[in-house]
């Protein structure tokens, strides 16, 4: 059995008012593995760092850190999983 991806940010929206920031977004990186991400300006690079990260909440979806959900978490206590 494979362990789980190390982040897996799951099927991520999120919206400000009416502008939809990220639309349905899927990222994950397995333990050990570097992931890069691009894109132009205003793709969403950042907000989706800051829906992983904790400082943006997501409109939905979820963020999982080795397995754990942490989608509700705020930054100071997802950095305990990392």
């Amino acid at each position: 059995m494979d362990p789980p991806p190390a982040l897996l940010a799951d099927d991520v929206s999120v919206r400000f008012g009416g502008v939809r920031a990220l639309s349905n977004v899927t990222i994950y990186a397995r333990p050990g593995e570097v992931v890069g991400l691009i894109g132009s300006n205003g793709a969403g690079k950042s907000t989706l760092m800051n829906v992983i990260s904790g400082f943006q909440h997501a409109t939905t979806g979820r963020v999982r850190l080795w397995g754990t959900e942490v989608t509700w978490l705020p930054p100071h206590e997802r950095a305990r999983w990392a």
